[in-house]
């Protein structure tokens, strides 16, 4: 005969183990096959007040209000780091990105940066990574348009933590209101 063992949740065969847990009832091979050793897609093992095991359905997880705070803030870094369409040119907008870009508006405002100088970015007419000449206006405006992204950026995650707080969040609402 075959036991079953709440606490442990395991079975345990007559006559091959030889101490059992106290809480440890007697199942059908029935039970056996359909709870233990075949159970339904979906479903997972529970325990009747008997302490013999059963299905159920698993409980419905309700995201709490730090698991949509970290949704918000994984969807905003993602698209934070998407980079900007600019003149026809991919422009990076990954933290070391901003940062070179910062130091390229530095280095203009100290005149010692080269107008003209190439600029990585990826052509978006041909896919190809390119270094374009970039006059230190043009330069200016990428970090302005880089800082005007990244900032609605992080105004976007501001408005969806406010909603959160306000109670009236809905999941929908991560994946609109991004800049683009």
């Amino acid at each position: 005969m075959r036991h079953y063992s709440k606490t442990t949740r395991t079975t345990y065969l007559e006559g091959r183990h030889t101490e059992m847990p106290a809480d440890a009832v007697p199942i059908t091979e029935d039970r056996y096959q359909s709870v233990i050793a075949n159970p339904a897609p979906g479903k997972i093992r529970s325990h009747d007040a008997d302490g013999l095991p059963i299905l159920i359905d698993p409980p419905i997880y309700v995201p709490t209000d730090d698991d949509h705070r970290a949704a918000v803030a994984s969807r905003r870094w993602h698209q934070e780091v998407a980079g900007i369409a600019w003149q026809g040119y991919g422009i990076a907008t990954d933290r070391e990105s901003q940062d070179k870009i910062v130091q390229e508006t530095r280095a203009i405002d100290r005149a010692l940066r080269v107008d003209g100088k190439g600029w990585k970015c990826i052509d978006l007419a041909t896919g190809i990574v390119v270094f374009r000449p970039t006059t230190n206006a043009e330069m200016v405006a990428i970090g302005d348009a880089v800082y005007a992204y990244v900032s609605a950026c992080f105004e976007r995650e501001e408005a969806l933590l406010e909603e959160i707080v306000a109670g009236t969040y809905d999941t929908s609402m991560l994946e609109t209101g991004w800049p683009a």
